[in-house]
């Protein structure tokens, strides 16, 4: 059976606590999912193994205001790994580049914290963890 593993990329413990308790009543495939943590960019790096993640849940900004796409230009183009699904979160949806972001980045979701709910923030993760299944199962087909 498949292990799904999130990783929460952002520098508030309250948003940490705040996903985990949101993220550990989701049940996906009749697997709880497993959560790691990272408070910023360079902690990130520091644990961040390619195709490890199903989903990687990063803030905007962290220690700079460009950190969140420092953590997605890692694992796009440093590591290459086009598998794991990558969904943006941030307070401050104007510090956004969104042509950057679409065209050069490849984020498969978007998180406004100021405009989120629980069930929408599941649903999220759940399609992504649908996603990331479908996108595991066709590699393995070929």
């Amino acid at each position: 059976m498949p292990h799904y593993k999130v990783l929460i990329v952002d520098d508030s413990k309250t948003v940490h606590t705040e996903l985990k308790s949101i993220l550990s009543e989701i049940n996906f495939e009749s697997e709880d999912l497993e959560i790691e943590q990272a408070y910023g960019y360079e902690d990130f790096r520091k644990i961040f193994v390619p195709e490890k993640y199903a989903l990687v849940m990063t803030d905007l900004v962290m220690e700079k205001d460009d950190s969140g796409i420092e953590v997605i230009n890692h694992i796009r183009h440093i590591c290459n790994d086009s598998r794991t699904r990558i969904v943006l979160m941030t307070a401050n949806p104007e510090k956004i580049p969104p042509d950057l972001l679409t065209r050069d980045y490849d984020i498969n979701a978007y998180i406004d914290k100021n405009k989120t709910s629980d069930f929408m923030t599941k649903l999220t993760v759940i399609s992504m963890l649908k996603t990331y299944k479908d996108v595991n199962d066709k590699i393995k087909m070929y």
